[in-house]
């Protein structure tokens, strides 16, 4: 259902009396909910004073409820009835708005509308809501628009249809589109592709289990991204679901609207909401407004996070559900572009190389400061010492050592190969020796092997192993191991290091093409497990296959980033974007067991509320912090080029 709305000011003559609509003037664009229909509108708020509004465009012939101002952030619709139309599914169809309510918080516009939608023998209460905000003029988001069919009620193994053919750009651009469903408890169901022969395939689901399906949908035209929007089916008969949205993540002293509008009701009754605010940061006295509203308000007042508790009941029946809140003493945006990301868990620091100019930055996550050392020449990779205490950076033909605690560059030597494409830092071999950097080229020099150099005086040495060009060092420092990524097939190799401290001999893997590899591999803090970037994991000890990490989606995707914990006896791993669908969103990270690499749980990254929007955020880089049990989330700002710490 695509809905566009206009709100007018109705010209009342003569004097006002109460407060005006000044505020609701202006142009407005966002989404528009109701069951199984999410759809972006846009509407207009015209007047010339006075306290009446009046809504237009609601119904199909253009015309709407009437209504007035309650205070300067809020208004009260009156009831109407739209004249009879046709639907898809019915010659004669009658909404009936009962009622309705509008507030204004946060510069964002929220509108509930009660009604009862009758006709072919059938009737049942249906609620819109409706949340946007004031786009700049100049800025043209796409439209996204999101229909599953058929609405709820859904019999199980019945195919859920989701369509997103009706979302535009409104300058033709091509469109890309991410979505994903989140299923009750238990559900295996997953969006796929459905084909038939000589027509275009659509995707969809199937229900297996009773329930709320829930399907959220960005939208991109690589230059701006829409809002998420989301629709919700119920599954498996008649029942009560509440569902709240994702977690959330603002600065302290921020208000953030916490969602249960996809919350739904299989026979259509009118719902009830009771927002409980269930647990909060010691000291903080933070408290719920709206909290029997769809949509309720939550100030932080503390760092840290908050859980909610949401109750929705429809007069017969009632059910619970949950979602967290972040709050952070500062966001900041970082001002810089990271190029590559480590962190040491002595210092409880992130360290990034960026450009333009070169920098090495150590930045404190909690406090979100940054600490900055120049550079002689721009960065391409960063490798932290076993101690946390120093940085090697590999550049083009060079190589920098850096102490991170003053900070300061401890010198920097040439290199007589090209572009490190990856630089590891050993451990010094005996008491006040200088360690090595082991830099890995790429490009026409990926056939000169490993480059070895001093780095209390830059002598430099070679050893012949070729086209590796990603590696990590074993806890023990005493052995390397390195991906030849630019050939093919990849394949990994332990690398033993000698008395001197640099390569003394390889051993190649067992398996020639068996095993994806991907292009990036870690290792696991007690030394014994490998794993690639393909989700591939191999024994340290013989470089043998021991399993692959589950998603809960197959084939698994590809990993950007991973690190492990002993405290958790978990992998910390963030995927990468799936190309196809179905594949786990950016929008999330993931631990996985250690033992086996099962028992994966998802954890949504925190959108970012600020500004009156909300953005999804889409991670790059995951670390466990210095206790080994909070993760620290390098995550890229939805449609910019912006980065932001989060330590959860």
């Amino acid at each position: 259902m695509m809905v566009f709305v206009s709100v007018a000011a109705a010209a009342c003559g003569g004097s006002r009396s109460g407060p005006d609509n000044s505020r609701f003037i202006g142009s407005w664009s966002g989404v528009i909910t109701a069951p199984a229909v999410a759809a972006t509108a846009g509407f207009s708020i015209l007047g010339a004073g006075g306290n009446a509004v009046s809504v237009r465009y609601f119904c199909s012939d253009s015309s709407g409820p009437s209504g007035s101002v309650v205070d300067a952030n809020s208004f009260r619709l009156s009831p109407f009835t739209c004249a009879p139309s046709a639907t898809s599914t019915c010659s004669t169809t009658t909404l009936a708005l009962t009622g309705g309510t509008g507030r204004i918080a946060s510069d964002v516009l929220w509108m509930t509308l009660d009604a009862t939608v009758s006709g072919c023998g059938s009737s049942g209460a249906v609620s819109f809501t409706f949340r946007g905000t004031k786009p700049a003029p100049s800025l043209a988001p796409p439209n996204a628009i999101l229909v599953l069919t058929p609405p709820s009620p859904v019999a199980l193994g019945a195919r859920v249809t989701v369509d997103t053919s009706r979302s535009t750009d409104p300058n033709g651009r091509p469109l890309r589109y991410f979505f994903r469903l989140g299923p009750p408890m238990g559900s295996a169901a997953e969006i796929t592709l459905a084909a038939t022969f000589g027509a275009p395939g659509t995707w969809g689901f199937t229900p297996d289990v009773p329930g709320p399906y829930v399907v959220r949908l960005t939208v991109t035209n690589d230059v701006l991204t829409t809002e998420e929007v989301s629709a919700t089916v119920i599954a498996g008969g008649p029942g009560l679901f509440p569902v709240t949205a994702p977690a959330i993540a603002a600065a302290v002293g921020e208000t953030l609207l916490l969602e249960g509008t996809d919350s739904a009701d299989t026979a259509l009754k009118p719902l009830q909401f009771a927002w409980t605010l269930q647990s909060a940061p010691a000291g903080s006295t933070a408290t719920l407004t709206d909290a029997d509203m769809p949509v309720a308000r939550l100030a932080g007042d503390v760092s840290g996070a908050y859980r909610i508790g949401l109750q929705v009941t429809d007069g017969a029946s009632a059910a619970i559900a949950s979602t967290t809140a972040y709050f952070f003493e500062r966001i900041t945006r970082l001002s810089f572009f990271p190029i590559d990301a480590k962190y040491s868990r002595v210092l409880d620091r992130l360290v990034f190389g960026s450009a333009a100019p070169g920098q090495l930055h150590v930045f404190d996550p909690v406090a979100q400061t940054d600490v900055s050392v120049p550079l002689p020449f721009w960065p391409n990779s960063v490798s932290i010492s076993s101690d946390g205490l120093r940085a090697a950076v590999g550049h083009d033909a060079a190589v920098s050592y850096v102490d991170l605690v003053e900070p300061r560059v401890i010198g920097t030597w040439p290199l007589s190969g090209p572009y490190a494409a990856d630089v590891v830092l050993g451990d010094p071999v005996g008491t006040g020796a200088t360690p090595f950097a082991f830099l890995f080229p790429s490009g026409a020099g990926m056939f000169d092997g490993i480059h070895s150099v001093k780095l209390s005086d830059g002598t430099e040495t070679i050893f012949g192993l070729h086209g590796a060009t990603r590696a990590v060092k074993h806890p023990s420092g005493d052995r390397l191991f390195a991906l030849t990524t630019n050939l093919l097939p990849a394949q990994l190799y332990r690398v033993d290091l000698g008395p001197d401290g640099t390569p003394a001999a390889s051993v190649e893997g067992p398996y020639r093409g068996d095993y994806p590899m991907g292009g990036d591999l870690w290792v696991s803090g007690d030394g014994e497990q490998i794993l690639t970037s393909a989700g591939t994991r191999f024994r340290t000890s013989d470089l043998t296959y021991s399993g692959s990490a589950a998603f809960g989606y197959s084939p698994n995707p590809s990993i950007v980033s991973a690190d492990w914990s002993a405290d958790q006896g978990r992998w910390l791993i963030q995927p990468a974007q799936g190309l196809t669908i179905p594949s786990p969103e950016n929008t999330s990270f993931w631990t996985v067991q250690s033992t086996d690499l099962a028992s994966g749980q998802e954890t949504a990254i925190p959108r970012l509320v600020g500004d009156g929007a909300t953005y999804p955020v889409h991670g790059r880089y995951v670390f466990y912090d210095s206790t080994g049990t909070r993760a620290v989330i390098v995550g890229q700002v939805s449609g910019s080029t912006d980065y932001i710490i989060m330590k959860l």
